[in-house]
Formats: structure tokens, C-alpha cells, sequence
């Protein structure tokens, strides 16, 4: 989802575009083996976060810029470089999916993978409480109050809320950039986007993104009615109770972002 924010922000030929810029430091940070970083990482990737903070700041000097970025890798890039935090042209946006469909989503994309996620690193990534703790800590410090999108909202009415968003971070609405080609196969994120991750891991995440014409409905998991049904595709029973746990820790912050989201969009418009 987020990256179909990405394309729209590409298509439309006035932002510098930095796709996950510090996700290489922040892997780098946590301790993962070395082996497995070679493999998901271009050689050439910033590989500490200061210098990430740097390499954001170099560019935002010379035109606005749009960073897509994971909750963690943020988080720890504003404990790293501060003077990001307080960048006066700075715009959090949080992008939210409900989370039934967030934690389907990412269940299906990490099965196959061969790197191994603890419990605890899984739910650090995935919870909406960590999330909201982000929110509020910069809305208390930062420039500008943090903006949030329901991805269901914005892939039902993308011209409202895209129109309303530019509003918000005061850039110019451009109707005709809703839509959009597929990218070629020979498309290059590290020169197009800045991607620091090797071509097969683009692909890998960003496939459907990168063949869409526009924004579209996410897919929906429904599970079936009891609570005994959440999950039941995940067979592993640890990993389903994980889920679950994580899945009814994150609806009331949920619910927290739903109402900011319509306090922004839809009071007083």
C-alpha cells in the first residue's frame, strides 16, 4: 500500500523520491548476520543512520522530498539525527491499514522467506501501539502535526483524500497524476527512487505496485465469524496466537488513528 503512495508521489515529477533510505542501517543495527544483509542490500547502501539523516537533509536542500519509510527505521532515525525531527518543512504521514489485513498481508509476504523474524522483533514491527507512540511523540515535537491516512479511505476515494492531503503539506493537487503506466521491467528503483535494496527484493515486495495503474483496492482477509476462525490459514499455532494477540492489541489504536484520520480529512473541509 504504502508504495502505491510512492508512485503517485513519482508520477508526479516534482519530488526527489528515497524508498526505505534507512531500512539498510536500521537491519545493520539489529544485529542481523552478515550473509543474509549482502543478500537483501545493494553494496553501496548507507549502512549507518546518522549517514542516513545526512543523505535525507543533502537532498531536501534542493528540492521537496518523499520518504517512504517502516515505523522502526523511522523511529530510530529520529533517536539518531535529530535535527530531522525538528526539520521545519517536515511532514509525518502514517499510512494505516486495518489491521486484520496488515498482519494477513505481511503473513503471506514472510512465509517464504528464509530470514527467521523472533516473536518479539515481529511484534515490534507490527504493533499499532508502537505506531501511536510515534504519532504522539511527534506531534509534541514536531514542526508540523503528523498526518494519518486510512489506506481503505484512500483507495476508495483517492482524488478527496489526495486532494486533501496536498492541502495539508501545501504542494499543488494534480488530478491527472492519479493514474499512471506500469513501470517497465528494466525499471531502476536505485536510480529512479534512491532503493537501496537489490533488485530481486524490489521486485520481491513491490511487484504489484510497480505493475499498477493506479490506486486500487487493497486486498480484504475476511476471517469467519468467532474468534476461534482469526487466523486459521496460519498453521503454525504459536505464530496464529501471535497474531491474534497482536491483532486485538491494535484495533483500539486503530480506532485512535480511524478518528484522527476523519478529524483531518472530513472536519471542516
Amino acid at each position: 500500500m504504502s508504495t502505491l503512495v510512492l508512485r503517485a508521489m513519482y508520477e508526479r515529477g516534482d519530488l526527489t523520491i528515497l524508498h526505505e533510505p534507512g531500512g539498510c542501517a536500521f537491519n545493520y543495527l539489529c544485529g542481523y548476520p552478515e550473509e543474509l544483509l549482502s543478500s537483501m542490500w545493494r553494496d553501496d547502501a548507507i549502512k549507518t543512520l546518522p549517514e542516513v539523516g545526512a543523505h535525507i537533509l543533502k537532498f531536501a536542500t534542493k528540492k521537496p522530498v518523499f520518504v517512504k519509510e517502516m515505523r522502526a527505521a523511522t523511529e530510530a532515525l529520529f533517536q539518531s539525527s535529530p535535527e530531522l525531527r525538528s526539520y521545519p518543512y517536515l511532514h509525518p504521514i502514517f499510512l494505516i491499514r486495518h489491521p486484520y489485513d496488515m498482519l494477513m498481508s505481511n503473513y503471506h509476504m514472510r512465509k517464504n522467506l528464509a530470514m527467521v523474524v523472533s516473536p518479539q522483533n515481529l511484534w515490534d514491527r507490527l504493533s499499532y501501539h508502537n505506531m501511536y507512540d510515534l504519532y504522539e511523540s511527534l506531534f509534541a515535537t514536531g514542526a508540523h502535526a503528523p498526518i494519518v491516512i486510512i489506506a481503505e479511505e484512500l483507495c476508495t476515494n483517492p482524488e478527496q483524500i489526495m486532494s486533501r492531503f496536498c492541502h495539508l503539506v501545501s504542494i499543488p493537487f494534480l488530478a491527472d497524476k492519479l493514474a499512471w503506466l506500469p513501470l517497465p521491467q528494466n525499471f531502476d528503483a536505485h536510480e529512479e527512487w534512491h532503493a537501496n535494496g537489490k533488485d530481486h527484493e524490489i521486485q520481491y515486495w513491490h511487484a504489484e505496485a510497480l505493475q499498477s495503474t493506479g490506486f486500487h483496492a487493497p486486498r480484504r482477509y475476511t476471517a469467519a465469524s468467532g474468534a476461534e476462525h482469526l487466523f486459521e490459514e496460519i498453521e503454525d499455532p504459536e505464530l496464529r496466537k501471535l497474531y491474534c494477540e497482536l491483532y486485538y492489541a491494535n484495533l483500539p489504536f486503530y480506532e485512535k488513528f480511524l478518528q484522527i484520520f476523519k478529524d483531518q480529512f472530513f472536519s471542516n473541509v
